[in-house]
């Protein structure tokens, strides 16, 4: 991560910090219904070798989805380098009283963590690193030989983030980027990266434009101040549901937004 990208992180936690609060206050009230939070309450509860249940997310943010598992009684540690996201969500665990989410503001290239946890968590942070590979090495040494990683990634392959990409390279060479550097990866060079740290992965998949659309369902549900808007989209999101369920798979996959990867670590190295 470079040090613009680590300056620009910061900047965009300081000036967006209320609409973030707003935002993970409205998320958390039905993050059991989005899509991606499905998945990863069904990965923490992959891991029968492991009844710790102690879940590191590298990257943190604002810790939507931390938060959510918190709540269903998992032991949470979460780290993140911008001080004014920790600041959010520090104010949000400090007023809803949670107490089995820890934080500490670190850098993911050196964890200053002895813990061995049972699950990492690391959710669109890699792509903002210019050597991925090392980001990749230093967040499974927490990693015990039955511990396992959810890696999430913007999918390389994907019609959205093609369309999304365009608009990113433009704003990076005008040098109004906010988010500093950043890329994607497809499903396969995520599985190479894994090969090269010896991760073995066990379940690959996008997220595709089915779960897409059940999250802008989803998020359509907490537009409560602009009520006309939340009506048209959840009409339009209804009627179109039944017809992307009747697209093939491989064909919603390149519309998916998110390459993710489950991994452990390979048992033969």
């Amino acid at each position: 991560m470079t040090d613009v990208t680590k300056s620009s992180w910061q900047a965009y936690y300081k000036s967006k910090r209320n609409l973030l609060l707003f935002e993970l206050i409205s998320s958390i009230k039905n993050l059991h219904q989005h899509p991606l939070f499905k998945e990863i309450y069904k990965f923490v509860k992959l891991n029968p070798n492991d009844q710790s249940k102690l879940i590191l997310e590298t990257g943190i943010g604002i810790g939507t989805f931390s938060i959510g598992l918190a709540n269903l009684g998992y032991r949470i540690v979460g780290i993140d380098l911008s001080s004014d996201a920790l600041k959010v969500l520090k104010e949000f665990i400090i007023k809803n009283k949670i107490n089995n989410l820890n934080l500490i503001q670190a850098d993911i290239r050196a964890i200053p963590l002895q813990s061995v946890f049972s699950h990492v968590l690391s959710l669109g942070v890699i792509e903002h690193f210019q050597n991925p590979i090392l980001a990749l090495k230093q967040t499974i040494i927490p990693l015990s030989p039955v511990s396992l990683l959810f890696i999430d990634t913007p999918n390389k392959d994907g019609l959205f983030n093609r369309i999304y990409s365009i608009r990113r390279r433009y704003e990076q060479k005008k040098g109004i980027w906010p988010l500093g550097f950043e890329r994607s990866f497809s499903i396969k060079e995520l599985r190479k990266f894994f090969e090269i740290v010896k991760m073995e992965p066990l379940i690959e998949m996008n997220l595709d434009v089915k779960l897409a659309l059940a999250a802008a369902t989803h998020f359509s549900s907490h537009i409560n101040s602009i009520r006309i808007i939340q009506r048209i989209l959840n009409i339009f999101f209804h009627i179109l549901n039944p017809i992307i369920k009747r697209i093939p798979s491989f064909i919603t996959n390149f519309l998916g937004f998110y390459s993710i990867i489950i991994a452990s670590k390979c048992k033969n190295k």
